[in-house]
């Protein structure tokens, strides 16, 4: 599994594209919510769609 981590105080809209031009397929997604619930949101670059996952569930289907 290929990953990239953006480290940068940049805008979600900006992270975005920037794993979209990167040829990224999927980008998990962690925000303070998903820190405290224990969860991550995992978005389908291609088709847009996202669905929010417990961790253990994302680390089963990589």
């Amino acid at each position: 599994v290929r990953c990239g981590m953006e480290l940068e105080a940049k805008s979600m809209k900006a992270q975005m594209r920037k794993a979209g031009r990167s040829g990224a397929e999927t980008a998990i997604i962690r925000g303070d919510e998903e820190l405290k619930k224990g969860t991550a949101v995992v978005k389908n670059m291609a088709e847009g769609s996202q669905e929010e996952m417990n961790l253990v569930d994302v680390v089963r289907s990589a």
